[in-house]
Parts: structure tokens; sequence; C-alpha cells
């Protein structure tokens, strides 16, 4: 029997998540361990695959969890320390950072690093992100009432039901089509503050391939859990 973290509250169903790397069940209050271990047994085929899938993106993703590279825009760029610059700046094939953060005796953790990195990215996301949903909001003759940036470990966007779309600021390490179909998505909530079926066709009507679009996004969920 795989390991597992067991959790417990008023609800009525069993249901598995797999989060970071690790393994999270959750069940009723009454329910059996018996019967909780028979349905993660009945699980581990899916199991087995979801995790295969994030050991894949996590070995993708180590020079960036190292701060050797950073993700932009779907594609990797290597860190070039260098004394000619004053602050970061992005090049054709590398992000230049200045020297003084390069990792020593003092930041031996790449601590200081990572938040510049992290800072930058907040930055270069609030702007391009702005004009981004501002754009597509236009393509698609759907407006909005206010735009945020968001921090959320588990959500890349929401709409509020004033109109108010939020986005994960980490979108901006994602392929730009994949940004849009999150914008999209959120538009639509502008219409429709569900996931029913006219939501869904009014999505259809912009994306129509948006399930495969979905899908990606999902192998890309690892993303929301860089720059904590």
């Amino acid at each position: 029997m795989r390991g597992y973290e067991l959790q417990r509250s008023k609800r009525k169903t069993v249901s598995v998540i797999i989060r970071d790397g690790a393994l999270t069940v959750r069940a009723p209050l009454k329910t059996p361990r018996a019967a909780i271990d028979k349905f993660v047994e009945s699980k581990e085929a899916w199991i087995a695959d979801k995790l295969a899938r994030h050991a894949e993106t996590a070995l993708a993703l180590k020079d960036v969890a190292d701060c050797k590279a950073v993700l932009l825009y779907g594609g990797t760029y290597p860190i070039a320390f260098s004394d000619a610059v004053k602050k970061i700046e992005l090049r054709p094939e590398s992000l230049a950072v200045p020297f003084k953060l390069a990792a020593n005796g003092k930041n031996s953790d790449n601590a200081a690093l990572k938040r510049a990195l992290g800072r930058w990215l907040k930055n270069t996301a609030a702007a391009e992100l702005s004009r981004r949903l501002d754009d597509v909001s236009v393509r698609c003759a759907i407006p909005y009432a206010g735009f945020k940036l968001t921090n959320a470990k588990t959500k890349w966007g929401s709409c509020d039901n004033k109109g108010v779309i939020r986005l994960n600021w980490r979108l901006i390490m994602t392929e730009p089509f994949l940004t849009d179909y999150v914008i999209i998505h959120e538009l639509c909530h502008t219409l429709y503050h569900n996931h029913s079926s006219k939501f869904w066709a009014e999505v259809a009507k912009l994306i129509p391939n948006y399930k495969s679009v979905r899908s990606l996004l999902k192998r890309r969920s690892a993303i929301t859990m860089l720059y904590r």
C-alpha cells in the first residue's frame, strides 16, 4: 500500500490529491480506514501516472528551482551573472543578473537571489498580464471591471461577481497561449459566474480546442509552487 496523508472532514466522498509530489487523501469523518485503503488501491494506476509526471516536471524545473535559470513565456533563460548590470535585465538568450546576487559565503542558499528573481518576475507580470488582458478583452468583446495580480498556490485565475479578474503572476512563466486561455476563461466568468454548459459553450466559441489547452495547463501546475 502506497503511503499517504489522511485528512478527515465533514465531507461525503473520498478523494485523492497529489500536490508537490505528495499524496493526500480526503475522506469523511466516519469512513473506515480499510475502505479508504481500498479506494486508494483502485486509483493506483492514476496515482502512479500523476507522480511520474510530477517527477518529470520537477526534473525539467530543477535549474529553475536551483536559481540557475528562469522560466519566461514558456522558455528557459539561463542566469548570467555580470558586473556590467545594476539590475536584472532580459537578454535574447539569458537573464543578466548583478554579480552581487550570486551565491557566496553570506548567501550560500540563494535566498537573496530567489527573492530578487521573484520580484523581477512579479513586476514583469504586472505590466505584461495587464496588457494581455486588455488585448484579449478587446479581441473577444468581453469587458471586465478591474485587474489584480494574485499569489495563489492552486489557481491560475479567478473572477469575482463584480467582474474583477485576478491572474496568478506565475502565468508570466507559461506559454502565451496558455495565458490567453486563463484570461478567456475568466472573461467568460464575467458573463456566467459558474461552470455551466453555457459557460463552456462561450469558452468553446473563443477557443475551440480549449479541452486540450486546459489539459496542458494542468501539466504546468508545478509552476505555481515556484517562488513561494
